[in-house]
């Protein structure tokens, strides 16, 4: 219900303590792709980038050369041989959900970056009908962001990045670029 759903937002109190538990299950010794990659996008819907990218972490091991992801790892360091595209669709989710948030008619840029990182980028992401491509910087303290409306008709938007936030209106094909101070 929390997520892809949305029925209960990620914020509200008992979907917090539902990925608390959920996440606190998860240290019986058997690894899942397909549950750490939906659990962190929860925490990344959360503003909980640390936690997210640990998940996402543990659960690398699983990765195989043929493109997917085991379904299951073990405490022994083996794994299942079925590998699975929900999985690694899961894991790529969340790492979407640490860098950019599309929600209702609001983008969010940069919403749950890791502590750890000092810089990050990605180009053409998708969020709401806008392609988006993004830098942010923690040392320079910047975030630099370009967006584009692929849509067919004029899209008004939200545009947020921590305290920043800007009301958009593209028409279709435009696009219009941000540089903002993050701290």
């Amino acid at each position: 219900a929390i997520y892809p759903m949305s029925v209960i937002p990620p914020t509200d109190p008992r979907a917090k303590s539902t990925a608390h538990a959920y996440r606190d299950k998860q240290g019986s010794g058997v690894l899942s792709a397909w549950s750490s990659g939906i659990l962190a996008t929860i925490y990344a819907e959360q503003g909980d980038g640390d936690t997210a990218w640990k998940l996402l972490k543990d659960v690398t091991s699983l990765i195989c050369n043929f493109g997917g992801m085991a379904e299951y790892g073990y405490e022994d360091g083996h794994w299942n041989m079925q590998y699975f595209g929900t999985a690694q669709a899961a894991v790529c989710t969340a790492i979407h959900h640490l860098l950019l948030q599309g929600h209702a008619n609001e983008i969010d840029l940069f919403p749950a970056v890791p502590s750890t990182w000092p810089t990050c980028s990605f180009d053409h992401l998708l969020a709401n009908g806008v392609e988006v491509s993004g830098c942010f910087d923690r040392a320079a303290n910047a975030v630099n962001a370009t967006l584009v409306n692929i849509a067919k008709e004029t899209l008004k938007k939200g545009v947020r990045c921590g305290k920043h936030t800007e009301e958009l209106e593209l028409s279709p094909g435009e696009s219009k670029s941000f540089a903002w101070q993050i701290r």
